[in-house]
């Protein structure tokens, strides 16, 4: 009878190999599953607020609760957007409040650190106080910005400065 001595599993050489394999595969897929998330939060973050935004605008052209609608962007920390019913911004006329997500920021180009600004709309014709570029970003850097707009005949557009501006992109997030 033939006894076979020989050694079975795996050398030290195959394993140091394939454990070097897993490294490569892990060192070019983890950045690219990161940044991918960033973009997805950002164009989340994005979409709620222009809802919000219609929201306010849809309630003061209807005059529900008799008063306007604004929402209030603050870049304090943490960031955050609410919406709300005039005459002023405060916690009791708070109807929806939002931190942005971690890892999402304003562009402080477009609105400065611990600062704040409010988007009325005026009762009937949903035209705002005032026209917003709002600027939003994923903190990490060599991403994309998105810009929330609102001109001051009431439209409000999506914009990413990556992609040219035409007539027909402005009405299709119209």
């Amino acid at each position: 009878m033939k006894q076979n001595n020989k050694n079975r599993g795996f050398s030290v050489i195959e394993l140091v190999l394939v454990i070097g394999i897993i490294a490569v595969i892990a060192a070019f897929t983890l950045p690219n599953l990161f940044n991918r998330k960033s973009v997805t939060e950002l164009n989340n973050t994005v979409n709620q607020i222009s809802i919000t935004l219609r929201e306010a605008q849809s309630r003061a052209i209807s005059q529900s609760g008799g008063s306007e609608w604004g929402v209030r962007f603050d870049n304090s920390n943490p960031p955050y957007f609410a919406m709300f019913s005039t005459p002023d911004y405060s916690s009791s006329t708070r109807v929806i409040y939002t931190t942005l997500p971690q890892g999402i920021g304003y562009a402080t180009s477009t609105l400065a650190a611990d600062s704040y600004t409010d988007v009325v709309f005026g009762q009937i014709t949903g035209k705002p106080s005032q026209p917003l570029s709002l600027g939003l970003y994923p903190i990490i850097e060599g991403q994309p910005i998105l810009i929330v707009s609102v001109a001051l005949s009431g439209q409000i557009a999506l914009i990413d400065p990556a992609q040219p501006v035409t007539a027909a992109t402005v009405a299709a997030v119209a």
